[in-house]
């Protein structure tokens, strides 16, 4: 047993009161192997009552997650899952072709499953799936995955969106959980090839640009060739009736409900593009201006740097020229002084320590040259004394000796 209340976004809200009696008597003499019936609906001005049948093994997300009270709250059940269990191929396959009749079976009935299939929407039982929530398009209830299709521009027709939900259903039946994005950036290289050109050509990023694969191609897609034509099943649907009738009048409104669902689609796909863009064009005036206020700050840097070395060298060379001109000036005035005073008071005046050195080393060359001058004039007589004595020593005093005396 569920309740829906009515949910306003929905094109029917304003006539539902008029339509719901007979669109709900429809839907109760729906018939289709793959579609659950509904046992037992009604409305009131505050929303609609359905019962239908309900199964102790759940839904096929319970199977996935091995739930094993199905019973319990959605994040008690598939929060943090112990464990996993994905489906083999030959089920998932099974499964699928299932799945694309109950959606092709709608689809020609002229009413669509807006968007509502997941793997909590479908019960196994028996070998074959069941089809739950057909209700949920005419009372206005959103789209399971539409956070993820309303960001693609390209899908916007029902038919589109329910093959995009049927993808992100086989991703979750061969992974063991869902994907959690709105397309599939890497797909495992575990599945066959078969199988993973059918996720690229729903789930893959070119596929959500250029446009998704209708059901009746899926339904010659070679994945199922594959895993399931091949098997002793001759038919798909198998040997179970299908009705299901609408009137005109809930035909015409159904129509109009799915026209102006997908346009509001469009306006939300338009809007929500425009953000991105917007999002992207401040993203790049934000990196612009980060790389200009950091370049101006490195010109900044630069310039102080050079306005320092240059106020640098303008004090050293400022410090030199005062030097140079000061020595000038002790210089000469060391000069002048030298001039009017006498040489044994030239150790007695104060003067600045550059001119005191100067003087000293002058001083001490002219020391040096007198002493020099001294001593020539000393060693002058020695010579001329020692010259004479040799010239006037007598070798004949000499004794001759003989070396055998040593």
């Amino acid at each position: 047993m569920s309740t829906i209340n009515y949910i306003k976004i929905s094109a029917l809200y304003e006539k539902f009161r008029i339509i719901s009696v007979s669109t709900l008597k429809s839907l109760i003499g729906l018939q289709h192997p793959y579609i659950e019936p509904i046992k037992y609906a009604t409305c009131n001005e505050n929303g609609v009552l359905v019962i239908r049948k309900f199964y102790k093994h759940g839904t096929l997300k319970d199977q996935i997650c091995v739930a094993s009270c199905p019973k319990k709250p959605y994040l008690a059940k598939y929060g943090n899952p112990k464990e996993r269990k994905a489906l083999p191929l030959e089920d998932i396959a099974k499964y699928g072709i299932q799945i694309l009749e109950a959606l092709k079976f709608l689809q020609s009935k002229g009413l669509p499953y807006g968007g509502h299939l997941h793997s909590g929407n479908i019960v196994i039982y028996e070998g074959s799936v069941r089809l739950l929530d057909i209700e949920n398009f005419i009372c206005g209830v959103p789209s399971f995955y539409r956070p993820f299709f309303v960001q693609h521009s390209k899908l916007y027709s029902l038919e589109t969106i329910d093959v995009y939900c049927f993808g992100h259903v086989l991703y979750e039946m061969f992974m063991g959980h869902p994907l959690q994005e709105s397309q599939a950036r890497q797909i495992s290289s575990n599945c066959p090839d078969s199988f993973k050109q059918l996720l690229e050509s729903i789930l893959s990023k070119e596929a959500c640009k250029v446009g998704l694969p209708f059901l009746d191609g899926l339904l010659q897609h070679q994945f199922f060739k594959e895993y399931f034509y091949n098997r002793s099943v001759s038919s798909p649907t198998g040997s179970g009736n299908t009705y299901f009738k609408l009137s005109i009048n809930v035909k015409s409104d159904i129509q109009a409900a799915k026209l102006k669902y997908e346009q509001r689609l469009r306006d939300e796909q338009k809007s929500i593009k425009n953000q991105k863009r917007l999002v992207k064009v401040q993203e790049f005036m934000s990196l612009e201006e980060e790389r200009k206020s950091k370049h101006r700050t490195k010109t900044e840097q630069r310039q102080a740097r050079l306005k320092h070395q240059h106020s640098l060298h303008k004090n050293h060379s400022f410090s030199l020229n005062e030097r140079t001109h000061s020595s000038l000036d002790n210089s000469q005035s060391i000069s002048s002084v030298t001039t009017e005073t006498p040489e044994h008071n030239i150790c007695e005046l104060v003067e600045p320590r550059g001119a005191q050195s100067s003087f000293s080393e002058a001083e001490s060359v002219k020391e040096g040259e007198i002493k020099k001058d001294e001593q020539k004039s000393e060693s002058q007589p020695e010579r001329s004394a020692l010259l004479e004595s040799i010239s006037s020593f007598n070798r004949k005093s000499l004794r001759r000796v003989n070396n055998t005396e040593h």
